[in-house]
């Protein structure tokens, strides 16, 4: 087997584990919003239960991932979009299943790299310069969520699915901040345990 090939073979290789681990935490984030958080929301805000979790985890891990891989988070991330729509949620219109998962996808990609045509970096660039400022990820999180809550509320409205726009366009991007603080706090959290353990 020649360099090269070894070379293709390799990134190959760590494209799909990255892939399937992203996907994985994406799918393990939704089931611990839906089945822990939400039925604690739902004792205070059962109305917007209905709507939208005020703590939506995946989306944290939809930023956290492009910040880290960029573009190649975006597979990882359909994926796993797809299989908590499907098994989840229950969707069974293809074309919904479909731009869903792809807005999921690639909306973290285009908005940072849009805020990096404007001189704001949120991608994990180069390990020696750590990661970006948590002030960029955070903006980058408020706009994703507000793009993505836009296009997914529009696409469910053409299908029918939803009526309080609005309100299930401002609960998404409250669950999504939210899940966006937590999840970085969590990855914070378990980076500091296992660089302590090293120690």
């Amino acid at each position: 087997m020649s360099h090269e090939t070894r070379t293709i073979s390799a990134h190959l290789t760590e494209f799909l584990v990255s892939s399937v681990v992203i996907a994985v935490l994406f799918v393990l984030g939704d089931l611990v919003s839906v089945y822990v958080f939400n039925p604690i929301q739902a004792v205070f805000f059962p109305q917007l239960t209905e709507l939208a979790s005020l703590l939506f985890l995946p989306h944290g891990i939809r930023v956290l991932a492009t910040v880290l891989l960029g573009l190649r988070a975006a597979p990882g991330l359909v994926a796993g979009t797809a299989f908590v729509l499907f098994y989840v949620y229950g969707v069974r219109d293809v074309q919904l299943l479909i731009w869903i998962s792809l807005i999921s996808g690639c909306v973290p990609w285009i908005v940072l790299r849009c805020m990096r045509s404007f001189g704001i970096n949120a991608f994990y660039l180069k390990a020696q310069d750590g990661m970006p400022p948590f002030d960029n990820i955070l903006t980058a999180g408020i706009i994703c969520s507000v793009a993505n809550g836009f296009l997914t509320t529009s696409m469910l409205e053409l299908k029918g699915t939803i009526t309080q726009v609005s309100l299930t366009m401002a609960a998404y991007t409250v669950g999504d901040v939210t899940g966006l603080i937590a999840s970085w706090l969590l990855s914070n959290a378990i980076l500091k345990f296992f660089t302590s353990m090293r120690k």
